[in-house]
């Protein structure tokens, strides 16, 4: 598998694929499609320190593919939610992913209901 000469299809199938081996992610991640990089962020495969690297991108739809992570830790997830709150305009669906997340902490949920209960509920 070359991700040189792939086609955006190839590149997103892989990002996708639980399946994909790590090595293969973070090069994914490194991509200039946004779109891609979402889908790394999204596959429970993909490595901590990547998911950490998402958390930095400055496109909310990849923010949102590691707030949705069935695999993101509590911490991951608390950094994120920590940086939307101290955007001007925090993204909705970033909050709804983190909300909806089984690894969001109990205690960061009340916090979100109660800050931005309008967003999420």
């Amino acid at each position: 598998m070359t991700l040189k000469n792939s086609t955006n299809n190839e590149k997103l199938g892989w990002s996708s694929d639980p399946n994909t081996p790590k090595d293969v992610l973070v090069e994914l991640f490194k991509d200039g499609n946004s779109e891609v990089r979402h889908m790394v962020a999204m596959n429970s495969n993909t490595p901590e320190n990547i998911l950490r690297d998402s958390i930095k991108d400055k496109d909310w739809y990849v923010r949102c593919g590691v707030a949705h992570n069935t695999k993101a830790s509590a911490d991951i997830l608390v950094i994120i939610f920590e940086q939307e709150k101290s955007l001007k305009s925090p993204n909705m669906w970033v909050m709804k992913a983190l909300y909806h997340n089984a690894n969001f902490p109990e205690f960061a949920k009340r916090v979100l209901e109660t800050l931005y209960g309008d967003l999420v509920l």
